[in-house]
């Protein structure tokens, strides 16, 4: 299968522009499918992305993906991983295939399509509101922890030829380039980089327009196309110095060091009605450390004062630069960050045991309802 945009229109039985359908309805179907990809388990495949998911009918899904599962834990690979491409930004129509469809994760086309409006300069509550729709993904056994984060791929194109379009040019470009992708590694999910990105490939559109070589090309629009970064033309692109492929390799050594960055829980901190901060905690469940992300995406200096769990504690800076952090009894924290960039503090200390539950209450339905 190839995907399309689902914008066309969400055809879930029957051929699809121009492609042949499967007739998945039929149990001989289903079980003649399940077989074959079982054998690509078998032989050892890490895992699928699985295309134009939502063109397929729920219950096929729902037998295909459990059996998948289940071969791949039999055959000793408990890692065995699979994600579905939903092509829809809304947590409520994608989580639908990781909870019912029985899917472990959808492609975080929210994500992409907030991240986006992030580096152009909007206002952070866009990102406020995409997570507070996390709970969306939890079930038994998924939650939203486990999406696959991206911001550019071969349909869309790439996320500097999207900021380019909306008139980004020069040093503003590889900024705000830059802090898409900080905030990819720094925020829930698993981050997935659209090869080229870390060579500074920018691309005309998506498609063909986003596949280039990486070898020297003899495509002369590949050729002639500006590079993030560095001069275009046909070369071999696989430079280990090329600012953004420096930049995606800090920034995974930061989450390796670091597993709360990559696993922590989330926690909602700031949200600026413009331009400015996006602040949120991470936190490590093993080692009891936390962590504070503050990224602004304005074109000044900026600050903002929000809550942490720490009282009295010690925040030291690991990302961005920056003085160290210190919070009050009130375990409240100032925070500045320079324009189009992103810090990130570690706390000297673990979160603090609580002395008792925290108060819970029911706001809906309300009382009668």
């Amino acid at each position: 299968l190839h995907s399309f945009p689902t914008t066309l229109f969400r055809s879930e039985y029957g051929d699809f522009v121009g492609l042949d359908d499967l007739f998945t309805e039929q149990p001989k179907v289903v079980d003649g499918m399940t077989d074959i990809y079982k054998k690509w388990v078998d032989f050892g495949i890490d895992g699928f992305q699985i295309d134009t998911v939502e063109h397929v009918d729920t219950p096929f899904w729902q037998k295909f993906s459990p059996a998948i599962q289940a071969e791949a834990k039999a055959k000793g690979n408990p890692d065995f991983f699979m994600f579905g491409e939903v092509y829809d930004s809304s947590p409520a129509v994608m989580s639908t295939f990781t909870t019912t469809a029985k899917l472990p994760a959808t492609l975080d086309f929210g994500f992409q399509s907030q991240a986006l409006a992030f580096a152009q300069g909007k206002p952070t509550t866009g990102l406020r509101d995409l997570y507070a729709a996390d709970d969306y993904y939890t079930d038994t056994d998924s939650n939203a922890y486990e999406l696959p984060t991206f911001l550019g791929n071969h349909d869309m194109g790439r996320v500097a030829m999207m900021l380019k379009g909306s008139g980004s040019t020069g040093t503003d470009l590889m900024a705000r380039t830059k802090l898409a992708n900080d905030l990819m590694f720094l925020t829930r999910g698993q981050p997935v980089v659209y090869y080229g990105d870390e060579q500074g490939f920018i691309g005309g559109g998506g498609d063909k327009d986003a596949r280039q070589d990486m070898f020297a090309t003899k495509v002369s629009q590949y050729a002639g196309e500006e590079i993030l970064g560095g001069a275009p033309g046909s070369k071999d692109r696989y430079d280990t110095k090329a600012p953004l492929y420096q930049q995606i390799s800090s920034l995974a050594k930061l989450r390796a060091a670091n597993p709360g960055l990559a696993d922590g829980a989330q926690i909602h901190r700031y949200a600026s009605d413009g331009a400015g901060i996006y602040a949120f905690s991470r936190v490590d469940a093993t080692s009891g450390t936390e962590y504070i992300v503050v990224a602004n995406n304005s074109t000044v200096t900026k600050s903002a004062t929000f809550a942490t769990f720490g009282k009295n504690a010690t925040f030291a800076p690991i990302y961005g630069g920056g003085a160290q952090l210190r919070s009050g009894k009130d375990m409240r924290v100032t925070a500045s960050v320079p324009a189009l960039s992103v810090s990130v503090w570690k706390a000297q200390d673990r979160v603090q045991e609580r002395e008792s539950a925290p108060t819970t209450w029911i706001t809906s339905p309300q009382p009668g309802a």
